[in-house]
């Protein structure tokens, strides 16, 4: 009797123990299942930009890190991964992304961020934006008498130097000759120097107006145009001897002045008492061995100011090496002038003796194919020395033919190498283009130079240069 209620008292045990077992499991399980329900999972692929020549290339980027911006600027960004391959992975709480505001992917390429609100289910492709930097800004200063001067600097990108040492402000008694005593450190110095990094949005690097300078030219440029804005003799050999040597390593720069808009906003200069008058000049460069479409813009008015008072003046510049390079506006050219050419008139009516409209009755060359509903495209061997000059194309010249507008336009293609002796050509028969787009990497990636001419409201010319090579379109106006 006892070894039978023994073994009652055995089976309630081990069944409680295993109720406990799958009770805990459950708990577990479920515990597991909030813990995942209450995570995100951010993936990806990280690209940066690379330069091949001749252009820029996104490419994998295998070396970066990426935070977690909170929302309050009192509160450190937490690091969320440390990467050494492009693709990621990141599982982060969505407790903490509420918290949050962005998150940061940042690498000695560039950097980037993105917004909480805009991260999706579906991976991010994360380009990181190369950053500029912006190098020797050294400031200048001369009361009208010996005093104490406050300098505070707020600047949105990253410091990497100043010098001296600037903690919260720069504080010195300066002298009427520019002469500064930095408090600090009890030490004299000519001017304030500081340099940093901000990434520019692609706005900024839409030029409208700008100089193109050669090389024999670049010490008389800057010693004319720095002494027009207001900089004198001292602060002009300054600048010089710091950016010559950058610029001779070019043929050729394109360059671009900005002045007083605190270098398009990313830096601000205050001083205490506050200067009667400022003179920011930062300026902007692009070497290139040729002009070609950055030629074509028109040359930048310079405000010249007179000093009185008490009066700052700062300068710096950057080499742009982005992807954004040269970038014109079209919207902000002016409209073509055309030349009165055999070839523009001939254009008014069609191609090379094919007639705007023209239907394909006869075509010497290969058969027809269609590539596009409603086009057919033939091949024709044609003389195109009126527009190629000594150039020779390629491939045969393409004819395309709508099924009711019949011939609208004509494809030339030839070497890359080619570019500027058809682009030369044109410009003569045909007078200025209506639009140039230069190293428009971020709309095409393709794309390196692009001119285009209408005549008379009639045909369109259309020059591109592409990595894989040039090519030449001339189309009824209103098709393509």
């Amino acid at each position: 009797m006892k070894k039978f209620l023994f073994g009652i008292l055995l089976g309630l045990l081990l069944s409680f123990s295993q109720f406990q077992t799958l009770v805990f499991a459950s708990e577990s399980t479920i515990s597991e299942e909030q813990q995942l329900q209450d995570e995100r999972t951010i993936t990806g692929s990280v690209y940066r930009y690379q330069y091949i020549m001749p252009r820029n290339e996104l490419v994998l980027c295998e070396s970066y890190q990426v935070y977690l911006l909170p929302a309050s600027p009192e509160q450190k960004a937490e690091l969320l991964l440390n990467s050494t391959q492009a693709d990621f992975s990141i599982k982060v709480p969505e407790e903490k992304l509420k918290q949050a505001a962005a998150i940061e992917f940042v690498s000695h390429y560039g950097s980037t961020s993105i917004a909480i609100s805009e991260i999706k289910d579906a991976p991010l492709k994360v380009v990181l934006e190369p950053e500029m930097f912006v190098k020797k800004p050294a400031i200048y200063l001369y009361p009208e008498k010996k005093q104490k001067i406050v300098v505070t600097h707020e600047f949105k990108g990253k410091l990497i130097t100043t010098y001296p040492v600037y903690k919260d402000n720069w504080t010195v008694i300066a002298e009427k000759d520019g002469t500064l005593l930095n408090q600090a450190d009890n030490r004299k110095y000519k001017y304030l120097f500081w340099d940093g990094v901000y990434a520019f949005p692609e706005e900024h690097y839409k030029f409208h107006t700008g100089f193109n300078v050669a090389k024999g030219d670049y010490i008389s440029f800057l010693e004319q145009k720095l002494a027009y804005i207001g900089l004198n003799e001292n602060e002009i050999n300054d600048f010089i001897v710091y950016w010559l040597p950058e610029m001779n390593k070019f043929e050729n720069c394109f360059v671009h002045f900005r002045i007083n808009d605190d270098i398009d906003g990313s830096s601000v200069l205050k001083t205490k008492p506050v200067a009667d008058t400022v003179i920011r000049v930062f300026m902007e460069f692009s070497g290139t061995n040729d002009f070609a479409a950055g030629s074509m813009l028109p040359e930048q008015i310079l405000p010249q100011f007179t000093r009185r008072g008490f009066t700052l003046v700062e300068w710096g510049g950057s080499e742009i090496n982005t992807p954004f390079q040269i970038k014109v506006d079209p919207e902000q050219n002016m409209p073509g002038q055309q030349v009165e050419s055999s070839l523009s008139k001939s254009l008014t009516t069609g191609f090379l003796g094919w007639k705007w409209g023209a239907k394909p009755a006869e075509i010497a060359g290969t058969g027809a194919t269609s590539a596009m509903p409603g086009l057919t495209f033939y091949t024709a061997d044609l003389d195109l020395s009126p527009i190629l000059g000594e150039v020779k194309a390629t491939s045969e010249p393409r004819l395309v033919f709508d099924q009711k507008a019949g011939f609208v336009q004509a494809h030339v293609d030839f070497a890359s190498a080619d570019y500027d002796k058809v682009d030369k050509q044109l410009h003569e028969l045909l007078g200025q283009p209506v639009a140039i787009v230069y190293e428009l990497y971020k709309v095409d990636a393709g794309l390196l130079e692009r001119a285009e001419w209408h005549i008379s409201s009639v045909a369109k010319v259309v020059l591109e240069n592409r990595f894989a090579g040039a090519m030449l379109e001339i189309s009824k106006m209103g098709f393509f």
